[in-house]
């Protein structure tokens, strides 16, 4: 594969020749027009080449005919400018190749069973970090040159090649332990198609962007074909609304129980504010708290409340509700069950989102840059103008959709400043973005690389994926069943919950104590092994 370097060498060793040639042909037809003397074709040449060098003039240094001088003159400031161009657009980045590294077409010999990823990209970073951490051999392979060159700088096996001219070889393949297609759908199917018919059986896992196209995928032999920025746009989704995923999953009109969100808000005094404040003045019972993007579920009654918690409160429905002014003074704000949910960003995640939510029955404003079907307001996200005309300060929920990390992180300092209470939730491309991006106020942030490690390590390693551990459920039990589980490890961690309800003893006329029915929450996680241990 010819360097783009080494084909603007070869295109300068073309058509230097060939403007010598061209002016050495003009100078020997205009001295015998215009200055009466006759020069033959090699003396013309000689004196178009010394002066483009700048090396002299020989026998011609005095002309009489105006445009004669004006000619000389144009020859002389092209040779001038011509030698500052080869040296830094043609001679400079030919040497820089010569003397870097050449990238490997074929992998170290030390490399076996390794997992084989067709082009590097977002949804594949997190994957390669953690399949290298646990042991496992990783190549890529990559065919922008600079990307290559970055991920050897980075220390990770990279071969560089095209795969419409051969490559890569048929031993680098059948060497893999597993392919993973990463580059657009097109090159995807072109390398599962290649990799079958070189005779690779091994796991050929492929990611697409567009869903019509894993049908065509798999019948070109892929094995699993995911649609990461859908699974994504799917979990953004169930953040933003209690209607694709409630707040507590399990919970039905029949308990007694109502849930809701509220904000934490900034201390009026120095006094220490806790879980039990809340209960006690509000009757309101904090089953989860998220701080600083990680997940809390069923705090102590001790437990410290910081300014923007998000926290996850239930009360018995029939209980008297707190005003607001009553809330304010506990430094707690509800969030809004009503108003419009906006996205930000109409891309591919933004647009699955926008379907997702209005499917649900939410309202959905869009914001975007570009004019187009879906899109409600148009204009920057960074805009205050826009903001304000979206309603963001009265919306019950922004999801953040936006293609770069910088964007989203900017915008959501800008969107806080105007909707400190609101629900926040983003989206990103890098884990290693989650920190900065908290602290910049997101309540829920999910990346990318992190949906499409958790699919893809499924597969390659024979690990389950995981229940979700940021999301709370519910089990119903008896006093005897709560006994049980209250004196379980589960319960001496504090890692169950008993919710107060309407009843939160009684039982219908004809029950027994031991048969009355309880609600308990914790995690998805904890509650599994909750079901779990009554069942053994």
């Amino acid at each position: 594969m010819i360097s783009s370097s080494s084909r603007r060498i070869l295109l300068l060793i073309i058509a230097l020749p060939l403007l010598l040639v061209a002016v050495a042909v003009v100078y020997s037809e205009m001295m015998g027009r215009l200055e009466g003397v006759d020069r033959d074709f090699l003396s013309s040449l000689q004196w178009a080449t010394e002066t483009f060098t700048s090396t002299g003039y020989g026998s011609d240094s005095r002309w009489s005919n105006p445009a004669m001088v004006l000619f000389v003159i144009f020859v002389q400031l092209l040779g001038v400018s011509t030698v500052f161009l080869v040296f830094p657009f043609y001679l400079v980045p030919f040497f820089e190749d010569r003397f870097e590294g050449r990238l490997p077409a074929k992998p170290p010999r030390r490399l076996r069973n390794y997992v084989f990823i067709y082009r590097w990209g977002a949804a594949v970073v997190e994957l390669v970090e953690e399949l290298r951490a646990s042991g496992v051999e990783v190549l890529v392979f990559e065919e922008d040159e600079a990307v290559a060159r970055r991920i050897r700088d980075r220390g990770i096996p990279v071969i560089y090649g095209a795969i419409d001219e051969g490559d890569p070889s048929r031993d680098v393949l059948l060497a893999a332990r597993a392919i993973i297609a990463n580059g657009s759908d097109h090159e995807n199917g072109t390398v599962i198609l290649s990799a079958r018919q070189q005779g690779f059986s091994r796991r050929v896992l492929a990611l697409a962007r567009d869903p019509f196209h894993r049908g065509p995928m798999l019948s070109a032999g892929a094995e699993v074909v995911y649609t990461p920025t859908h699974i994504l746009a799917a979990a953004l989704a169930a953040r933003a609304s209690v209607h694709i995923e409630p707040l507590v999953s399990g919970i039905s009109d029949d308990d007694g129980i109502t849930t809701m969100r509220a904000r934490v808000l900034p201390p009026v005094s120095e006094t220490a504010h806790t879980v039990a404040d809340l209960f006690e003045h509000a009757g309101l019972q904090v089953l989860s708290i998220w701080r600083r993007g990680r997940f809390f579920p069923t705090p102590s009654a001790g437990e410290d409340l910081e300014t923007r918690d998000l926290l996850t409160v239930a009360r018995p429905t029939t209980s008297p509700v707190a005003s607001p002014d009553e809330l304010t003074k506990l430094r707690l704000a509800t969030t809004r069950e009503e108003g419009a949910i906006i996205i930000g960003g109409f891309g591919d995640v933004g647009k699955k989102v926008a379907a997702l939510l209005r499917d649900a029955g939410e309202r959905v404003c869009v914001i975007d840059k570009y004019e187009r079907r879906g899109v409600d307001v148009v204009g920057d996200l960074l805009d205050a103008e826009v903001l304000r005309e979206a309603s963001v300060a009265t919306a019950k929920a922004i999801v953040i959709a936006l293609s770069s990390d910088a964007s989203t992180t900017f915008a959501t300092s800008v969107i806080r400043s105007i909707a400190p209470h609101t629900p926040l939730i983003c989206r990103l491309n890098r884990q290693q973005n989650i920190e900065r991006i908290t602290l910049a106020g997101s309540d829920f942030t999910m990346s990318l690389a992190a949906v499409a490690a958790r699919l893809l390590r499924h597969h390659l390693v024979q690990q389950e994926v995981p229940s979700s551990t940021d999301a709370l459920s519910v089990l119903r039990v008896s006093e005897l069943e709560w006994t049980t589980l209250a004196a379980s490890p589960l319960g001496a961690r504090g890692l169950l919950q008993r919710v107060a309800q309407d009843r939160p003893s009684a039982s219908p006329s004809g029950l027994n104590d031991a048969e009355s029915t309880m609600v308990v929450c914790g995690s998805t996680v904890s509650i599994a092994a909750a079901r779990a241990l009554l069942h053994d």
